[in-house]
């Protein structure tokens, strides 16, 4: 049997954990996701994707120098797996960036004008 101490206890500690909570909802300032602040954003993990694709392109270059037949066979994994795909990504986070800064940012997450029909690769 559960005895009313231990019932009282639950409920302070529960009214509490309430209490933190409505504080912390009140003090944290909602977070307002405009065009220019999403393309702020985009514009930095674009930044470092290239630097990225830049440190790849040249580790590529120097182990293909290297003329050994296991550092060929990293540089065309680093090429094939890396390198492409970062270049991938970059030209997508370019056009969304494009994007937003062309159309805006609708609620919802879509661009202002985006027609439902066309839609780019997921």
């Amino acid at each position: 049997m559960v005895n009313r101490k231990s019932i009282r206890k639950r409920a302070r500690i529960r009214s509490r954990i309430v209490e933190d909570v409505r504080v912390l909802n009140h003090s944290v300032p909602p977070v307002v996701l405009t065009a220019e602040v999403v393309c702020c954003r985009l514009q930095s993990v674009l930044h470092s994707i290239r630097t990225s694709m830049s440190t790849v392109i040249v580790s590529i270059e120097a182990l293909r120098r290297q003329d050994a037949d296991a550092d060929s066979d990293v540089a065309t994994i680093l090429h094939q797996h890396v390198s492409d795909p970062l270049s991938t990504e970059s030209e997508r986070i370019s056009d969304l960036i494009a994007l937003i800064e062309t159309h805006g940012v609708a609620a919802g997450g879509r661009a202002a004008s985006q027609d439902r029909s066309v839609t780019g690769p997921a």
